[in-house]
């Protein structure tokens, strides 16, 4: 990117542009308009992240609520210097409380993010994305201890409500019920059945967690395969 009254490309100030167009009443209009920002300095890179670079590694991670996907996911993304998305951000709008994109809008954002060399993409869905399992080269299924997953949500929870944790929404007891009651529960008695039917063709490079340390190791393993 060339900065206002220079001459000359910045690496630093580097971004990607996204313009999603949605045809409504006859005519087009901008229903996203996203600037990411992809700056390089060769001087903060370490051998380790150089070879990862050279060497595209796109990763999918589906999990029920307080399984830690969030969290590990933030971790490869600074440990392999690859950028990383959660589908919650895709599909709810931050703007406004309970507030959805179009789905056209969803799909197109999930296309642009399938469609680079390497990507994270964690999240709870499997109704539909189910396009990420197809371009992953490794996907994680995330299944922790009962216990400790409920443990982790709750503990999130009352975190977030006194301030000591930001979170993407403000979360209501409601929610807490839902994660727990509802959610997790569907993922256990159907979800995660489900998901492995789903990924079935994908047996070779599907691979189970109960402990997500042991993802860094795959994925060591898969960088030196």
């Amino acid at each position: 990117m060339v900065p206002h009254g220079q001459s000359e490309i910045n690496p630093k100030v580097n971004t990607h542009h996204t313009l999603v167009l949605v045809k409504k009443d006859g005519g087009w209009r901008i229903q996203l308009f996203q600037n990411t920002p992809l700056s390089f300095t060769e001087d903060r890179r370490t051998p380790n992240s150089f070879r990862n670079e050279l060497i595209p590694i796109k990763i999918r991670m589906i999990g029920p609520c307080g399984s830690g996907k969030s969290f590990i996911a933030k971790e490869l993304s600074k440990k392999y210097n690859i950028k990383g998305y959660e589908l919650d951000n895709l599909v709810w709008d931050r703007s406004a409380e309970n507030l959805r994109f179009p789905i056209e809008v969803r799909e197109a954002k999930l296309d642009e993010i399938l469609s680079m060399d390497s990507w994270i993409v964690e999240g709870a869905q499997y109704s539909w994305g189910t396009e990420s399992f197809k371009k992953a080269d490794i996907i994680f299924i995330l299944k922790p201890n009962k216990l400790t997953r409920n443990y982790r949500v709750v503990r999130r929870f009352f975190r977030t409500r006194i301030g000591l944790e930001k979170w993407k929404y403000k979360q209501s007891f409601k929610n807490l019920y839902q994660m727990i009651f509802e959610w997790n529960r569907g993922y256990d008695q159907e979800g995660f059945s489900t998901i492995l039917e789903l990924t079935d063709e994908f047996a070779d490079k599907r691979i189970i967690i109960s402990n997500n340390k042991k993802i860094i190791v795959h994925i060591e393993e898969h960088f030196s395969s």
